[in-house]
């Protein structure tokens, strides 16, 4: 029987865990694998049961990238193969950018094109020494659109300029200072005790208060001096007191106890 291109293990209290699943190719990407985990990730927004959506890879590297042999279809592929590939590979970066849970992607080793706008994508992202990262699509002479988006979100325009512009490796100190990562770990067992550490602090916030802060954050992204943002901002904070969540927080915090969510 063959394994599953991406495998999903939710049966952690609360934490959904999906692995990149093809060791012996690197966990290249191809459309089983981008098939595969749009299928994941949209059955993990209604999953009611999951706080915590964990990205990670098997075997040695991330992913390197779009697999050699999809490529070789993709010269025979017509113009509307192309984009519905791209419309596909587009759909799955925005739905787990969007997910109303919290995402960290764990990196070891290569993480490239696609693989790495995943990890751009993410709330949260870490990687150990071995990690690197990169763009190269106009070495190819293939526009990085696909992920753009995400890359600029997590690093800005000005880096993604260089990066996408040069195909250049991004090495794991260079793609934490630019904020593509948010720490690194010395090996793949500090790699998973800091996930375990995020995990923890997590698991101290309120669920559906975390699902709409995503919503804010991406919102201010867009123009924080906005009155009308402001005004949903002010409104967002009052109905957030008025919640169940709002209550439950504040009884907690003036009582001296943890909130049921962090039990």
């Amino acid at each position: 029987m063959t394994e599953p291109v991406v495998l999903l293990d939710a049966t952690r209290g609360g934490v959904a865990v999906v692995t990149l699943n093809r060791p012996a190719h690197d966990n290249a990407f191809n459309g089983d694998v981008v098939g595969s985990l749009i299928e994941i990730v949209e059955e993990l927004k209604g999953a009611d049961g999951v706080r915590v959506v964990i990205l990670e890879a098997a075997g040695t590297n991330f992913s390197s990238g779009t697999d050699a042999e999809w490529l070789r279809f993709v010269t025979d592929y017509t113009f509307d193969d192309n984009l519905s590939d791209a419309r596909d590979m587009r759909h799955l970066l925005t739905a787990f950018q969007s997910l109303p849970k919290v995402t960290i992607a764990t990196v070891q080793g290569a993480a490239v094109g696609l693989a790495a706008g995943l990890v751009a994508a993410a709330d949260i992202a870490i990687a150990d020494r071995s990690a690197f990262f990169s763009f190269p699509d106009a070495r190819l002479g293939i526009s990085p659109a696909v992920v753009l988006p995400s890359l600029i979100g997590a690093i800005g325009a000005r880096a993604a300029r260089r990066y996408v512009l040069t195909g250049e490796r991004i090495e794991a100190a260079e793609a934490h200072r630019l904020g593509l990562i948010q720490a690194i770990a010395e090996d793949r067992q500090g790699l998973a005790a800091l996930s375990e550490a995020l995990v923890a602090a997590l698991f101290q916030g309120a669920p559906q208060t975390l699902a709409a802060t995503k919503l804010l954050i991406d919102a201010v992204k867009g123009d924080p001096g906005d009155p009308h943002l402001t005004h949903d901002l002010a409104r967002h904070y009052a109905e957030s007191l008025a919640s169940e969540e709002g209550e439950e927080g504040l009884a907690a915090f003036l009582a001296g106890r943890k909130p049921k969510w962090a039990e």
